[in-house]
């Protein structure tokens, strides 16, 4: 088994026990997330008129998987805890503004693709500046606890004991497609989607490093799908948004799922696919062109 593993390799590096760990940690931070944000805004609750504390409480209940892996990663793994430090504030920036715009964009256009069809009709609800920065640290939260146990916690470590990077690249996609099975609405199309997207991140993360560009990226995807337009995000909608679908008028398409969202289509499906083939394409020609000029300053060489 060398051939496939590194000389750090120990049993506890098998694919099944990293997976089989990673959802012990989920359920534990998810557990200890619920538990902490049900007494935060269990008083709120009472009162909650436009579903805000609700949205609130559905993704603040992530920051247990924050807390629990980072605990983890104090005893047991140094080597994933060095890609969440922040060295360099100037790349940090970079690295989140670019990831905002990736998400941002790639979902805004899944959604005017439905809306230009038909599919869905979006009414306009109300714009709550405050608020709406309160739910984005909350969806950010939710989506880079996602991120940091499926492209930072699964992916580092299999990388860390397998020379070839697609066994840590899908099987860490894998597990972040299983965590959407029991979505309301997912079946065959959603899953491939979510399954395609976590490609799409791991490449990212591959080629630069850059563990907080997808944490933004999906935050961005998220936020934009659920809280800006209201529309169902990975089968989940919330109360509170800036536009609300209008559900009598939308229909599954090629460009809408009505139980998942723009994410349960082919439509989404073959984006991602391009967005994969794009980030391959863009750093193996970086890499070729460091190589070339590697060579040809190597020649120069007395």
């Amino acid at each position: 088994m060398k051939r496939f593993h590194t000389d750090e390799y120990i049993w506890k590096d098998s694919i099944p026990i990293v997976l089989i760990a990673a959802f012990i940690l989920m359920f534990i931070g998810q557990l200890i997330g619920i538990i902490l944000t049900d007494i935060i805004f269990y008083a709120p609750l009472k009162n909650d008129t436009d579903g805000f504390y609700n949205v609130l409480l559905m993704y603040t209940s992530f920051i247990g998987i924050w807390m629990v892996i980072n605990k983890w990663y104090e005893k047991h793994d140094p080597y994933a805890k060095k890609a969440l430090t922040v060295k360099n504030v100037r790349l940090l920036s970079v690295q989140i503004l670019s990831g905002l715009m990736i998400g941002t964009g790639l979902n805004t256009v899944c959604v005017m693709a439905a809306t230009l069809r038909g599919d869905i009709t979006l009414i306009y609800s109300s714009f709550q500046p405050l608020k709406l920065i309160a739910v984005f640290i909350a969806v950010f939260i939710q989506s880079s606890a996602e991120e940091l146990l499926c492209r930072n916690f699964i992916y580092a470590k299999l990388r860390h004991s397998y020379k070839n990077p697609l066994v840590a690249i899908i099987a860490n996609s894998i597990f972040f497609a299983a965590l959407h099975l029991l979505n309301p609405g997912a079946g065959m199309m959603p899953i491939i989607y979510v399954f395609i997207a976590g490609i799409f991140f791991t490449l990212i993360v591959y080629y630069t490093g850059g563990i907080y560009c997808v944490m933004a990226a999906h935050a961005a995807w998220n936020y934009t799908q659920n809280i800006i337009f209201g529309l169902p995000n990975s089968g989940f909608t919330a109360q509170f948004s800036i536009f609300k679908l209008d559900a009598a008028s939308a229909r599954s398409s090629a460009t809408y799922n009505t139980g998942f969202g723009v994410e349960g289509t082919w439509f989404a499906v073959i984006l991602m696919l391009a967005s994969c083939l794009a980030v391959f394409r863009i750093y193996s020609r970086k890499e070729k062109e460091l190589s070339n000029n590697g060579k040809l300053s190597g020649q120069h060489q007395p």
